[in-house]
């Protein structure tokens, strides 16, 4: 996976990020997927380097994405 700086994928994600009522249509669901796919691959990533906050955000974000996939 190609690295990149916090602040580059925060601003990426607050793009794509999805606001329940407030978003009419969501994107195709493999996007979804991949996505969540991403967030808790990066997840891992960070609880292995020992960043639990930041971990526990992504993971918190690819769950929801998973949710939203079902």
């Amino acid at each position: 996976m190609e690295k990149t700086q916090w602040n580059e994928f925060k601003d990426h994600l607050a793009t794509i990020r999805l606001y329940d009522e407030r978003t009419f249509q969501h994107p195709p669901k493999i996007v979804i997927l991949e996505t969540a796919l991403i967030l808790l691959k990066s997840a891992q990533n960070l609880y292995e380097q020992c960043a639990k906050r930041a971990a526990s955000s992504y993971e918190q974000y690819g769950l929801r994405y998973l949710q939203v996939a079902k």
